[in-house]
């Protein structure tokens, strides 16, 4: 039987590890852990900033193809045979040259060979929008979507209509779904900023970037390099999974972790706690550690699952959005309306 990767993480976060108290899982798990380890453990404040680089893009034109009994993340292009090719080589020729009509035509032939390529009616959907017929072009976009609803382009294509027509609500959602499928595209972080703008929101400046790294000592010490007490409590259970013998199969209980949900969820708990315990001004509190603090507003949400997987898991790996249900997407777009966009002072009007 299989389940949806939602399901799966909603089992995993009710195991034990999320049913044990605070004290319990941070104070007594983290001093026994480093009395009886083998490893060695050291550690180093910094003050350097730790930024992630070339985060990795979706690109478009992808579909999932049945392979088996499983779905293959495929691109269209792989099964384009030379007539189809050729149809689109003398289609785009027919848009440089604003023939827009006889470009219908030929991407219609192209449909003709594959009916369930959703890149050709998004292209066919720019054709009516070029012609400023905006109502059949909404029409294909839709259409691409109902055929493909991992196509990035066609929800933003959607959103841009929806923002003519003063659907705002609409609009934005379109392209909030557009952006969990591709959630490191800063052109569609810009296309969502200016489409939420329209309500009086804006998306908020901050990313996950977990301030600490570990670097293995020649003994097989390891050295927990951090920024601040929080990511100290962080790296160390970052640490204790990787490196610490029997460590993780103590703490899965016998479960799986193959998005590695059950140990991020593990240490943000953890840097959570060091978090909470700080002393000093809230306001400086939020603004060094934004990571942790979006964390516990999420939580306090009901949203912790979606922040996991939107702001961890998936920064590093976005094509998992393409595996997930609509009905699972959505649960992430609202959770991007509830803590990602705030208010802003500027609200758009539509002229």
């Amino acid at each position: 039987m299989k389940y949806s990767i939602f399901f799966l993480i909603v089992t995993l976060l009710s195991s034990p590890i999320a049913l044990l108290s605070q004290e319990v899982i941070i104070i007594n798990d983290m001093k026994e852990t480093l009395k009886y380890s083998s490893v060695g453990y050291e550690f180093n404040q910094y003050e350097y900033e730790y930024t992630f680089i070339d985060l990795p893009l979706v690109p478009t034109g992808l579909f999932l193809y049945p392979n088996g009994d499983q779905l293959k993340l495929s691109e269209y292009l792989e099964f384009e045979n030379f007539e189809v090719r050729k149809y689109k080589i003398a289609a785009e020729e027919a848009i440089r040259n604003k023939r827009f009509v006889k470009a219908r035509k030929l991407f219609l032939k192209m449909l003709n060979q594959m009916p369930e390529h959703a890149q050709v009616m998004v292209y066919i959907g720019h054709t009516y929008e070029k012609e400023k017929d905006s109502e059949t072009a909404e029409y294909w976009y839709k259409k691409a979507i109902d055929t493909n609803p991992i196509n990035i382009v066609a929800y933003r294509a959607l959103a841009e209509i929806q923002v003519g027509k003063g659907e705002f609500d609409l609009a934005l959602e379109s392209i909030l779904t557009a952006l969990v499928l591709n959630r490191n595209d800063p052109d569609l972080i810009q296309v969502a900023n200016r489409i939420a703008r329209f309500q009086g929101k804006q998306f908020s400046n901050w990313d996950f970037s977990p301030q600490y790294q570990l670097v293995r000592g020649e003994g097989g010490s390891i050295k927990v390099e951090y920024n601040g007490s929080p990511w100290k409590y962080y790296g160390l259970s970052k640490a204790f999974w990787a490196y610490e013998p029997g460590y993780k199969e103590v703490r899965l209980a016998g479960g799986f972790d193959e998005l590695d949900i059950l140990e991020e969820q593990d240490c943000m708990e953890r840097a959570l706690y060091a978090y909470e315990n700080l002393l000093g001004d809230d306001a400086l509190k939020q603004s060094t550690f934004p990571e942790i603090h979006h964390y516990n507003n999420a939580k306090q949400k009901g949203y912790s699952m979606e922040y996991m997987l939107f702001e961890v898991v998936m920064q590093e790996n976005p094509y998992l959005a393409c595996t997930l249900r609509n009905i699972e997407i959505k649960q992430i777009v609202d959770y991007i309306k509830n803590n990602r966009l705030v208010d802003t002072e500027v609200k758009y009007k539509k002229i």
